[in-house]
This record gives structure tokens, C-alpha cells and sequence, in this order.
């Protein structure tokens, strides 16, 4: 169904661009519901000397009378990549550390270091403690609900943590809401309950212009409420789709949120019109950068539905060349599902840029190549030439040679769409 199909992309949209630009110590792969057990490349002794110690040794300043010994070992251990998983346990105990500063730096080595899947639920219940805990200050909060992100899906008992997510949407301050509508999204709803009501309520709150003033908070929460699904109480859907509908939204004078109430609703009526992706394609020209990406997102969120549009995003790269929002775009363009040679064209020439520049977008390039033409021999080509890139630093070079691996037992290939195809899955016109 494309409603369930857009909850996901829109997830992965969320976390597409950082997965780009991650530096050695932060090995998350942002395209696994599940990216805990695998977060690790290589291996690195627990005897190895890190900042002057140990892994042993730093683990056992973890419980020093010194905080500024206690918050330095926290900032080496994640350096220790899967061997620092045994010190999975004693990080979590300093969530509740006396000091302020230990208690941000465990958080902080929480969000990016190896976690073994036995520990996945006493970390995201300890940062969901976190959220609520009277003496977090927001800028533990903050790195808390990010930390919470790395974990895709939440699973059973680990869902408690979204009720703390909900209450730190009404925080003070806007980047802390907008940070935890981003983890709600990406925590998803509950497979068998949908959306709580709860969460709903919150974002309904939110997505409305009189009480929320954040722009960017607001079309997080308008585009939460489509990809989150329907609620399965019919007056609460009811007041999903009049705030959807409300003439501050449906017809706001910020493209940007008119944008995302139109497609949330369809989201929402699981059904695509012509007229609609007419409107988000135009946005694709728009004078304003930020437009540009969020219009080529909301077709992403589409996939194949918007497949009559691929020409136009490519477009888009080619013209732009924008080195901060290449690769958002990129990861758009591979989750419209085109397989054409329009955009096989379009990735290739990304990939084939060595400006320094340019490293994150040609790894997007990489990525979006080997999940819509694993099979291909050009793109095999193209890999084997990036691999060697001076531009690319070494843990970068791994990432392509990683996939080019991957390549040599690759899926079966999708059947080639059409470049063109603007009547697939288009409803009536409104």
C-alpha cells in the first residue's frame, strides 16, 4: 500500500543525509530499521592505548570521584568501535550520573558507538529516562532524542520511549521539538495499534499555525501526521484531516507546509493525484534552495508514484550542484524506484565528481547505484573508479568497496521502468 510504503520512505528521508556525511566514529548505516548489531567496521583491541588508556582502563575511570575523569573516558570508549560493546552496561549508568557533564557525554557516546543487540533495550529505555529526567538540561534532551533515532523501529517493550518523545515535543525550545517529532517519525507507529492517540493529539497541536511558531517544526508535524498513518479512532481522524485541511495550511502562503498538508492527506486517503504531483514538480524550480529539497523529498515519499517526475529531479542535480543538498536529493531520486537511463545517467555523472567537495554526494551516488542497478555492469565501472578517488578519505574508500563487494552476490534485478509513466497510480483530480 502507498501509505505504508510513504511512513517508511519518509522515515528514511529523515535520516538520509547524515548517513552521508558520518565520520569514522559514528558507524551507523541509516538504511537498516535495525543498525545496532552491525554498527561497527573493523576491529579495534581492548588493549589498544586510546587517549592515553586502555578500554579496560577507561571503563574503570567510568566510576572515578572525578567528573571530568568520568566525562573523558566517555568521550574515548566509542573510538574502540565493537570492542567498546562491553562497556555498553557501565555507559548506561552514567545516564544517571550526579554531574551534568558526564550524564551528556554518556548520552553523546550512546548515539554513535557500537551497541550489541542484547543491549539495545536498556539503552533506548535509559535515554528515554533521560527525557524526562527533572534535571536534564535541553541540551542533554536534545542529543538524547537523537541518540534514540539510531534505533529505526522501536520494538515491544522499548516503545515506552515515544511517550517520553511526546512530552519533549512541547518543549521550550525548537529544536528539541522538531528533534523529537524527527525520532516519533522514525520510532514509527505500532504495528498492530497504529498511531497512539496521544501522539496524534500532539502533532495535531503542532501542525497548527496559531499555536505552533516554528516553521520548521510545524511541517514536521503536518508531515508526521500523513506518514504516521491513520489513526484508527474516526473523530481523531477526523481532526487530522481539518488541521490537514485548515485554511492555514491547506492554502498557506508557505510553500513548504501547503506542500506536505496536500501530500500527507494523500498519504492518509492512500490515493496520488495528477494535479498534486503537477504542484510538488514545480516546486523543483522554486528560487528557494530549502523548497527545491523539500519538493524533491515529498516526490521521494511518492516513489513510484511520482515516476512522470524523475526527468525533473534529475534535472535538478545537474543544474543545482548544490554540495549541501545533492545528496538529500540523490536519496530521494533512488527511492522513486526509476531504474531508467535518465537516471542511471544523472548518477554516474555525480559519481564521477572528484572535488573534495563533492564526497558526500558521490557517496549518495554510490548508494542509490548499487540499490537500482546492482547488476549493471557500467555502474560496477563506476565504483571500481571512486574507490580510488584522492579525494576520498580511507574509511570512505572501505564504504565503496564495501559495496562494490556487496555487488558480487546481488539481488535479482528489478524490471526497468519507464522513465515516463504519468498515470501510474494517479487518482482523480480534487
Amino acid at each position: 500500500m502507498f501509505a505504508k510504503s510513504f511512513s517508511l520512505v519518509v522515515c528514511l528521508l529523515c535520516l538520509a543525509q547524515p548517513a552521508f556525511a558520518e565520520k569514522p566514529k559514528d558507524n551507523r548505516d541509516a538504511n537498516k530499521d535495525d543498525r545496532v548489531a552491525d554498527s561497527s567496521r573493523g576491529m579495534i583491541q581492548s588493549d589498544t592505548v586510546i587517549g592515553g588508556k586502555t578500554l579496560h582502563e577507561h571503563i574503570k575511570d567510568l566510576s572515578d570521584n572525578d567528573p571530568s575523569v568520568r566525562s573523558y573516558a566517555l568521550k574515548c570508549i566509542p573510538y574502540y568501535g565493537e570492542a567498546a560493546g562491553i562497556a555498553v552496561p557501565d555507559v548506561v549508568k552514567r545516564l544517571k550520573d550526579a554531574d551534568a557533564s558526564p550524564r551528556v557525554n554518556a548520552v553523546i557516546a550512546l548515539k554513535i558507538m557500537y551497541i550489541p543487540t542484547t543491549q539495545r533495550e536498556p539503552v533506548v529505555k535509559g535515554l528515554a529516562r533521560s527525557l524526562i529526567d527533572p534535571n536534564s538540561q535541553q541540551i542533554h534532551r536534545y542529543e538524547a532524542i537523537k541518540a534514540l533515532g539510531r534505533f529505526g523501529s522501536l520494538k515491544d517493550e522499548e516503545r515506552v520511549a515515544v511517550m517520553d518523545l511526546v512530552q519533549n515535543i512541547n518543549s521550550p525550545n525548537f529544536e528539541v521539538r522538531e528533534a523529537a517529532i524527527d525520532a516519533i517519525l522514525i520510532a514509527g507507529p505500532d504495528p498492530k495499534t497504529g498511531p497512539d492517540p496521544r501522539v496524534t493529539e500532539a502533532l495535531i497541536f503542532h501542525a497548527d499555525g496559531y499555536r505552533e511558531h516554528a516553521r520548521s517544526v510545524r511541517w514536521k508535524a503536518i508531515m508526521a501526521l500523513g506518514a504516521l498513518g491513520r489513526p484508527q479512532d474516526p473523530k481523531r481522524l477526523a481532526q487530522v484531516v481539518t488541521v490537514l485541511k485548515s485554511r492555514g495550511n491547506w492554502n498557506s502562503s508557505d510553500k513548504i507546509i501547503r506542500m506536505w498538508s496536500h501530500v500527507s492527506l494523500m498519504a492518509l486517503e492512500d490515493k496520488v493525484y495528477e494535479k498534486e504531483l503537477e504542484g510538488i514538480a514545480k516546486l523543483l524550480k522554486d528560487p528557494s534552495p530549502n523548497i527545491r529539497v523539500q519538493a524533491a523529498t515529498a516526490l521521494g515519499a511518492l516513489r513510484d508514484k511520482s515516476h512522470a517526475y524523475v526527468g525533473d529531479v534529475c534535472e535538478l542535480i545537474e543544474r543545482d550542484k548544490d554540495p549541501l543538498l545533492m545528496p538529500t536529493i540523490i536519496f530521494a531520486l533512488s527511492r522513486m524506484q526509476n531504474h531508467g537511463t535518465r537516471v542511471m545517467k544523472t548518477l554516474i555523472g555525480v559519481a564521477e565528481l572528484q572535488d573534495v567537495k563533492y564526497v558526500d554526494s558521490v557517496l549518495a551516488a554510490c548508494s542509490a547505484l548499487k540499490e537500482l542497478a546492482p547488476t549493471d555492469p557500467e555502474v560496477k565501472q563506476t565504483l571500481q573508479k571512486v574507490a580510488k578517488y584522492p579525494s576520498l578519505m580511507e574509511y570512505q574508500k572501505d564504504t565503496v568497496k564495501k559495496i562494490i563487494e556487496d555487488l558480487k552476490n546481488p539481488p535479482k534485478a528489478p524490471e526497468k521502468a519507464a522513465a515516463k509513466d504519468p498515470e501510474k497510480g494517479v487518482g482523480a483530480r480534487r
